[in-house]
């Protein structure tokens, strides 16, 4: 499976930042990690969700939080677990990716 996301500077420099984590830390103890450390994000973003200066406009803060905020606890935990320790990733342009689709005869 392949995921696309939009590369921004926050969440390329973010992704680069952690790069660490997937050579320093074997995945079992990642894993074990996240499954704490995602509840307690996820519970705090919540909370924080009611101060004004914090949620942007939606409501929503989790831009600021560095988990995945899906409704179903265990894809929150293997969500944000394949972000910061997936076996291959690569960045790319948004114009490297359409040139990409294009050759191969995919339209918008």
């Amino acid at each position: 499976m392949v995921w696309l996301t939009a590369a921004t500077t926050s969440g390329i420099a973010s992704a680069t930042s952690t790069a660490r984590l997937r050579t320093e830390f074997r995945p079992a103890f990642l894993h074990n990690f996240f499954r704490v450390a995602v509840p307690f994000f996820y519970w705090l973003d919540r909370g924080l969700r009611a101060i004004p200066l914090w949620a942007d406009r939606r409501g929503h803060s989790s831009s600021r939080l560095p988990v995945n905020f899906h409704r179903d606890p265990e894809i929150r935990v293997l969500d944000t677990l394949d972000w910061y320790s997936p076996k291959y990733q690569s960045k790319h342009t948004y114009e490297q990716v359409f040139r990409w689709f294009e050759s191969c005869g995919l339209e918008r």
